[in-house]
């Protein structure tokens, strides 16, 4: 490798965490405008080693790529977490590649294709027959990467998110199952062996962010409905960066901001109260409107900005495993919904509920408005000579380890 390419793959180690921090930095949302990106941006932070996603997993691997002429410095990396599932019904061992990042000065020689055919190989001598990973809907230089390699669409997930700006009520009506045994076997009785449904729930469910299942039923018409939550916050989160995320952080911006702003507010219903004898009624009237609009506005934005970035740190929960049956299901899935942001937010301290739904299934209109187009596209590709690469369906499984 290192003679035909000028990079040496290896194992990871939990001293490659440093390098590999800054250089996910570099992989920040951007927008069109390069300003805009200074002002503000988002890259993610991990909270506990980099492995930690991929030890979620039954097995995987990290492959970090070094540059030989850069002193062995870290140029890329990429993870592969391996899981036993069902595909048209059948058992399949899925690779789930994820994390493929290399440093800028290093992208178009090859390094990406490098990562990738280094994992499969590793993924087929693990008895892998597919290869499934997880490309955001804009990102047209990615899906051009992995088509190169094979990879074909299997799905397109649209976002459900629900900013927790406000209490939810509890439903008592809702069941808490907090034994692990309970959810694994619901789980399965619902999901059985649809796409991607795992062969072994226990192995999901055992895990730290498993914050438990929540089901509802009525016995008179049959109907039933439950759901699970999950913290996506316990492995990473998303860190904001820029000039307007440093300033805020500061010590006693944000009540100095809130100080302000009243002061601004006092002042100017002050003076529009003095111009009352020379504006008029209508005058009056209306531009007391326009200075509580402002006022309004600008309260929003500080009250978000205190809710997200300071009081709950943008702790980002999941609802996953939906499901819903008899003729009153789905009324009763929205009711589950509700409770489990009121536990999200009030019990766990959650800033965002998310929820990742398939196009076309029928529990996407019921869970919540959907954000523009379909924000994840999942690529698939087989292993095995002769197995086509088949499009998953619409209700099936989503594996929150997976994201």
């Amino acid at each position: 490798t290192v003679a035909t390419t000028g990079f040496n793959l290896r194992a990871y180690s939990v001293a490659d965490d440093a390098e590999i921090n800054n250089l996910e930095k570099s992989a920040v949302m951007q927008f069109r405008f390069d300003f805009l990106t200074k002002l503000i941006s988002t890259a993610t932070e991990h909270k506990t080693t980099f492995d930690g996603k991929v030890r979620q997993y039954k097995s995987g691997e990290v492959i970090v790529a070094c540059d030989v002429e850069n002193g062995e410095s870290i140029a890329g990396v990429i993870t592969v977490g391996i899981k036993d599932v069902f595909i048209q019904g059948k058992p399949a061992r899925i690779g789930f590649l994820s994390n493929l990042r290399v440093h800028e000065r290093i992208q178009r020689r090859g390094l990406a294709s490098l990562l990738i055919r280094s994992i499969e190989e590793r993924c087929l001598a693990s008895q892998c027959t597919h290869m499934l990973l997880t490309v955001n809907g804009s990102n047209a230089r990615a899906r051009q990467l992995f088509a190169r390699h094979n990879y074909s669409l299997a799905s397109k997930r649209r976002l459900t998110m629900t900013p927790l700006w406000f209490r939810y009520r509890p439903d008592p009506a809702v069941q808490e199952m907090s034994s692990v045994a309970g959810a694994v076997a619901r789980t399965a009785e619902h999901y059985g062996k649809r796409d991607m449904a795992l062969a072994d729930f226990q192995e999901l469910f055992s895990q730290k962010p498993f914050l438990g299942m929540f089901t509802l039923e009525d016995e008179a018409t049959g109907s039933k409905a439950g759901a699970c939550l999950w913290d996506a916050s316990t492995l990473r989160g998303f860190a904001f960066q820029g000039h307007i995320p440093a300033f805020i952080s500061r010590p006693g911006v944000l009540p100095a901001l809130s100080t302000a702003a009243c002061s601004m507010a006092a002042y100017r219903a002050f003076s529009l109260w003095t111009l009352w004898p020379e504006l008029g009624c209508f005058m009056f009237v209306l531009r007391g409107l326009f200075d509580l609009s402002v006022a309004i506005a600008l309260w929003a934005v500080y009250s978000v900005l205190r809710f997200a970035l300071v009081e709950r740190k943008l702790r980002i929960f999941r609802i996953i495993a939906p499901y819903a049956e008899g003729p009153e299901g789905q009324t009763l899935l929205k009711r589950v919904a509700n409770h489990i942001k009121h536990v999200a937010r009030d019990r766990h301290g959650a800033a965002v509920i998310m929820i990742n739904m398939a196009d076309g299934d029928p529990l996407t209109p019921v869970l919540g408005k959907t954000w523009g187009p379909p924000a994840t596209h999942f690529l698939i590709k087989p292993l095995l000579e002769g197995q086509p690469a088949t499009p998953l369906a619409a209700d099936g499984f989503f594996d929150p380890r997976d994201i």
